[in-house]
């Protein structure tokens, strides 16, 4: 009798049933089942570092109409994120004009999310383009240890209703045409035409009528300037098809790699084996490079980062704005070297033609 109540535990020595009717073993079978389903299911461990998000403040606008973006990054107690600056600039807002940035606020998930919170920022901001806004991916930093890694929200498309609201008055029709006085500059081209035309033709008849002289050996050129290095490559560089991934990746090492080899060789910064925040920090350390010099370069090497390493690809209008930030950039960092190097001398026509333009010239 024992030894059929002991079951399967108890031939195998576990454990031994005692004297209880079948019915009481039922019963705690069930109370078992019962407790192990009251038990709340595991929550997953959260992998991602931060998960970032976009909320935008109007489903519409209209040109020039103030309204809010707010940005928000769900991470744990162990990393830190940082929001893009008020003044990063269109290479990271795209079509949107930053009024102001509001402060950072936290706010922790407790129960709902142990170990986690959710840091959120909102700015004011406009745009003046026509029928639709675009609002690229918005970078955000998210420091783990010594890492720091770059997550991008959602591209969004904002549309614009109408640029003047329905209630506008004081608007006046098209005024008449103006007369203009009939203009004299074409007539002037024309006698300086006819007096280069003259003067060369003097000159072939001179040439002509005098002896052959021996030609004077020509001077080895002079090996080109950081700047004139990086402005070449400016305009070798022709923007990318925006329907070929491949062309867009290659577009944009091409553009870092330029960028980071001026830094290094008009600086003396090692820009070529740094990160991007540590060349962001060199150039802040750097007394001779401007503010506006600084925050560009760091919006294009950031946008690089994301192409080349977190698979972003920006559209069209994106390229042109990178490559005229990269030229801006060394332009100001080259004038304000200039600026405190001793002046060149008099008859050193190199030193003019690669010294950059003048602010009004860009």
């Amino acid at each position: 009798m024992n030894a059929r109540r002991t079951g399967f535990l108890g031939r195998h020595g576990l454990c031994r049933w005692p004297a209880v009717p079948a019915t009481g073993r039922y019963l705690v079978f069930g109370l078992l089942l019962a407790a192990l389903a009251a038990r709340p299911p595991a929550v997953p461990a959260q992998t991602a570092p931060a998960r970032v998000d976009v909320q935008i403040g109007a489903d519409s606008i209209r040109v020039g109409e103030p309204f809010s973006v707010s940005l928000t990054a769900e991470h744990t107690f162990s990393t830190e994120v940082r929001f893009p600056t008020a003044d990063a600039g269109p290479l990271v807002f795209g079509d949107l004009e930053v009024l102001s940035r509001g402060t950072v606020s936290e706010r922790y998930l407790g129960s709902a999310g142990p170990g986690r919170r959710v840091d959120s920022v909102a700015y004011r901001v406009a745009t003046f383009a026509l029928d639709s806004a675009r609002i690229p991916p918005l970078p955000v930093e998210v420091v783990v240890g010594q890492d720091t890694v770059l997550v991008s929200t959602q591209e969004q498309q904002l549309p614009v209703t109408a640029t003047v609201g329905p209630d506008a008055r004081g608007l006046k029709g098209l005024a008449p045409l103006a007369s203009f006085p009939q203009p004299v500059w074409p007539w002037a081209l024309l006698a300086i035409a006819g007096a280069v035309a003259i003067a060369g033709l003097v000159y072939w008849w001179r040439q002509r009528n005098e002896p052959d002289a021996a030609p004077e050996a020509a001077p080895a050129p002079a090996p080109p300037s950081a700047f004139e290095a990086a402005h070449n490559r400016l305009n070798r560089l022709s923007l990318p098809a925006d329907d070929r991934p491949v062309d867009v990746e290659d577009f944009y090492v091409e553009l870092s790699a330029l960028l980071r080899t001026y830094l290094a060789a008009r600086l003396g910064i090692a820009a070529r084996e740094r990160t991007t925040a540590e060349i962001v920090s060199a150039l802040t350390d750097h007394p001779d490079v401007p503010t506006d010099a600084r925050k560009r370069v760091r919006a294009v090497l950031e946008v690089a980062d994301l192409v080349k390493f977190a698979a972003s690809h920006p559209h069209a209008p994106d390229h042109q704005t990178a490559r005229d930030e990269t030229r801006t950039a060394i332009r100001s960092i080259e004038r304000a070297q200039r600026a405190d190097a001793p002046a060149p001398p008099s008859g050193d026509e190199r030193q003019k033609a690669s010294s950059p333009p003048p602010e009004h010239a860009r």
